[in-house]
């Protein structure tokens, strides 16, 4: 078990709906930043004795002008798993994106896992 806890890749998959190319760019690089705490979430699943394989979640939210994230829910998930679906939608409530001068705009992100066992 510990090999492949070890080996977990993280792959992240963008997609932003309704946003301008820059604030796709300022979301993509607030998320990427944390992107240990959202391998972390996964992980932490694996190290607990729970079989995981890939899968995604789709997460949408909005990013008011203060860069802070509201009205975040999980559209879609092929984890199968509350407690990393969960913990990745508390980190992306918690992250500062940019400020900006427009109304809140909606962004749809999906955040992919992939194990190694899976790439074969």
């Amino acid at each position: 078990m510990k090999s492949l806890v070890a080996s977990l890749a993280l792959v992240f998959v963008f997609g932003c709906a309704t946003t301008s190319t820059s604030n796709r760019d300022r979301v993509d690089e607030a998320l990427r930043a944390r992107k240990g705490e959202f391998y972390e979430c996964f992980k932490r699943e694996v190290r607990a004795g729970t079989k995981l394989s890939s899968g995604k979640i789709d997460i949408q939210f909005y990013i008011k002008k203060n860069g802070r994230a509201a009205k975040a829910s999980i559209l879609n998930s092929t984890i199968y798993n509350a407690n990393v679906e969960n913990c990745v939608l508390a980190l992306v409530l918690s992250t500062q994106f940019a400020t900006h001068k427009d109304n809140a705009f909606k962004v749809i992100y999906p955040f992919s896992y992939k194990t190694p066992r899976d790439k074969e």
